[in-house]
């Protein structure tokens, strides 16, 4: 009752739950009233902000009425995902030998790795201004400093610099904007301290209303199709979906097959469940554009 290999669960099995959907209602006849597209696109694992896959295809002009993405899970239609900002923090200093006399007088060499201990205590109690969402009840954005640090080149030399990497989980609303103008204040008052800030990634933060009717379509599908209900709210991991909410296209950030072991050997997907979400989407699709009225 399960297929395995890698990435199976994340995105083939979707891919193929779209492709048996739309045979489906070809092989039944089914005439929709308005156009269904499929994208499959490249680089969808780019951290939700590759701009070789689905950001692509929406510069090169696709637009829709709205859209589901299929990430794995039929416990919940993920109505929105948390954003992320991520951002390495460089210190500088000025390297010497520990056994020279001007080092053991104070006269030369500064220690960056000290100067970043610096850094991040005054990067501690993280208070960036959030709005509560319907989507995240009782979330709040989340700082995490430092998840890796770098710095030295040998043990008998003062470290002339550090690098310390952090993570943001964003909020609808929060930008990397908001997190980089809240560090450089707090920083500002450290003197005598030379560093830099580096943005490495930000996506989004987006959530769309329970009531869209893309949503309600779907929800009353997979309840008449798996005998549950499921929840209505937002995904932890970001992925492509603020990429189309941003050009105001709702989309659904998540419902597909259930499995596990996900980016890893071993990764499955559960074919009962597969079949039950291909019989979601046809039926949602159908729900949502309606079928051309007969002459």
């Amino acid at each position: 009752g399960r297929l395995y290999g890698l990435g199976v669960l994340d995105m083939k099995a979707t891919l193929a739950a779209y492709v048996f959907a739309y045979k489906t209602l070809a092989d039944l006849g089914v005439e929709l009233d308005g156009k269904l597209k499929m994208a499959f696109v490249a680089d969808g694992m780019g951290e939700g902000a590759s701009k070789i896959g689905l950001a692509f295809l929406i510069n090169k002009g696709l637009r829709a009425k709205a859209a589901i993405l299929g990430k794995p899970g039929t416990d919940k239609i993920a109505i929105g995902h948390r954003g992320g900002y991520r951002f390495v923090l460089k210190v500088f200093g000025e390297a010497v030998n520990t056994g020279r006399k001007a080092w053991e007088k104070g006269k030369k060499g500064k220690n960056a790795i000290w100067q970043m201990a610096r850094v991040m205590k005054a990067l501690s109690g993280f208070d960036l201004p959030f709005k509560p969402a319907r989507a995240f009840p009782g979330r709040q954005p989340v700082f995490t400093f430092p998840t890796k640090i770098s710095g030295g080149t040998s043990i008998n030399v003062v470290p002339d610099k550090c690098e310390a990497w952090g993570d943001v989980r964003l909020m609808p609303g929060n930008t990397d904007l908001q997190v980089r103008l809240w560090i450089e204040d707090r920083l500002t008052g450290l003197t005598d301290l030379e560093w830099e800030l580096e943005d490495v990634l930000f996506v989004p933060s987006m959530e769309i209303e329970r009531s869209d009717s893309l949503v309600q379509a779907m929800a009353n599908q997979a309840r008449e199709v798996l005998g549950k209900q499921p929840k209505l709210e937002g995904c932890g991991p970001w992925n492509d979906a603020w990429m189309l909410t941003s050009k105001d296209v709702p989309c659904i950030a998540g419902f597909g097959p259930d499995g596990g072991g996900e980016g890893v050997e071993g990764e499955w997907v559960d074919l009962e469940s597969l079949k039950k979400t291909t019989e979601v989407y046809a039926r949602a699709i159908v729900d949502f554009l309606g079928e051309k009225k007969k002459s």
